[in-house]
């Protein structure tokens, strides 16, 4: 969801929340590879971050939301979960 801040990051403090906020999201990924493949925890990373991202410019940005978009939206978070639930996490 930090990337819904760059568009408002103007200051020396807010582009360092911005930059905090991507070391720790890439941190999480980092440690989701450990356990689950590569292309699932990316795609659950990248459609996660498509969801909050649109989640948080509809309810705090003031950005339209369209029933098209949530039909794709909620199809997306079923692909997600879809991908999460069929994936077996390896063990060490």
């Amino acid at each position: 969801m930090w990337v819904s801040m760059l568009k408002y990051a103007d200051s020396f403090t807010m582009w360092g929340l911005v930059l905090i906020l991507i070391i720790i999201s890439f941190l999480l990924l980092i440690k989701a590879y450990k356990v689950i493949p590569v292309g699932v925890a990316y795609a659950v990373f990248v459609g996660l971050g498509t969801t909050g991202t649109y989640a948080v410019g509809v309810a705090f940005l003031g950005e339209s939301i369209t029933v098209w978009q949530s039909i794709f939206l909620v199809l997306l978070l079923i692909g997600i979960i879809g991908l999460k639930f069929t994936t077996r996490e390896e063990s060490k």
